[in-house]
C-alpha cells in the first residue's frame, strides 16, 4: 500500500512539472538594458547592432582629415532593402561635450574598451561639417 501511494505521488508531481504553470504579467517585467543599441542620425533613431564596432573604428581612424570616408549598414534585419549612411570628409567627434583632437586619449584599445559599456547616446548630425557626438553615463572618468 505505502509502495502504491509512493508511485501516486511520483506520478503526481512528474505530470505536473510538465504542464504550463501560471501566465507571466508583462507590466511586471522591467527592461533595465536595451538589446540592440541605438544611434541617432540627424533626429532618427536606428538599432545599429554594430555601434561599439562603429565606435572603435572612428575613433582609430583619422577622423579629422578631408578625406575620410565611413559607411554605416542600416539595413533592417527584416527588410532587404539596403540602407547606407556615409560619412565623408572632416569629422568632428565630441565625447561629453569635450571634442577630440588628432592627438586625443582614446585611440588605445584599451581606453575603448573603458569607454564602450558607460556609453549611454551616440548621436550623428550632418549639415556642413558631420558631428559625431557620444554622451557616457559618466562625465570625465576615462582621465
Amino acid at each position: 500500500m505505502r509502495q502504491l501511494s509512493l508511485l501516486f505521488l511520483l506520478l503526481f508531481i512528474i505530470t505536473n512539472s510538465f504542464c504550463q504553470g501560471k501566465k507571466v504579467v508583462l507590466e511586471e517585467v522591467e527592461v533595465k538594458e536595451k538589446a540592440i543599441p541605438e544611434i541617432t542620425i540627424s533626429g532618427t533613431r536606428y538599432s545599429y547592432k554594430e555601434r561599439d564596432f562603429f565606435i572603435k573604428t572612428l575613433l582609430t581612424q583619422p577622423f579629422w582629415r578631408k578625406d575620410f570616408k565611413m559607411k554605416l549598414d542600416l539595413s533592417y534585419f527584416y527588410q532587404t532593402k539596403q540602407n547606407d549612411f556615409l560619412i565623408k570628409g572632416e569629422t568632428i567627434v565630441k565625447i561629453d561635450s569635450i571634442i577630440l583632437s588628432r592627438k586625443h586619449k582614446y585611440k588605445s584599445n584599451r581606453k575603448i574598451k573603458r569607454l564602450l559599456p558607460i556609453i549611454k547616446k551616440v548621436s550623428i548630425n550632418q549639415n556642413i561639417s558631420t558631428e559625431v557626438i557620444i554622451e557616457t553615463s559618466i562625465i570625465n572618468q576615462l582621465k
